[in-house]
């Protein structure tokens, strides 16, 4: 049996697909995965599967990131799961999963729900092991709607899809803002703001 095919020179690799750039991206989630990475393997958290619809880096449209938000290890110390908490806080928050009066409380979240959100993330390079590869910036995750990052370039047209009971006005976000948020942009690095 054979197949007649035509071919082509340039075969690509996966690696042209992915994210590899710092920045803060508007990004749609397209997957969730509770209790597993990105490679199917078991972990305490969730993957969250991510397309980038718009950044302050160009050329990065389309790109994919997969991103693990681990829970609090007991085994770590208090700070470390602080910021497991921070970061799961976050991104619930900012894929519209959880209601700000609910914050400080255990809530039972429904991950499912946030695919096909619009969120906005800030990535930095991270070395390890003589390795360069990205991860979120400390817990820099937001609502599109987040006054926060109101100048970081958005899709239009994607933000224009997204229904009305999920967009926010800026005083909603008034709890998360604190004295060092006065200027909506101060949790973007100095490299970010000059782009603006």
């Amino acid at each position: 049996m054979s197949f007649v095919m035509e071919t082509t020179e340039d075969v690509g690799g996966a690696s042209d697909q992915y994210l590899s750039e710092p920045g803060t991206y508007h990004c749609v989630i397209t997957s969730m995965a509770e209790g597993e990475g990105p490679k199917g393997s078991p972990i305490d958290g969730f993957t969250v599967g991510l397309a980038v619809l718009n950044g302050t880096v160009g050329g990065q449209n389309d790109k994919q990131i997969n991103l693990c938000l681990f829970s609090p290890d007991k085994s770590k110390d208090d700070k470390s799961q602080e910021w497991a908490r921070k970061k799961q806080t976050a991104f619930v928050i900012a894929a519209g999963l959880l209601n700000l009066s609910d914050l400080g409380k255990k809530v039972n979240i429904d991950l499912s729900h946030a695919v096909g959100r619009q969120i906005v993330l800030t990535f930095e390079n991270n070395e390890y092991n003589g390795q360069t590869q990205l991860r979120l910036a400390w817990a820099n995750i937001y609502h599109v709607d987040d006054p926060r990052v109101a100048k970081i370039p958005k899709d239009k047209e994607a933000l224009g899809i997204i229904p009305s009971g999920q967009r926010r006005t800026a005083d909603y976000f008034a709890p998360l803002m604190k004295k060092s948020d006065k200027k909506p942009e101060s949790r973007l690095s100095q490299d970010e703001l000059s782009d603006l």
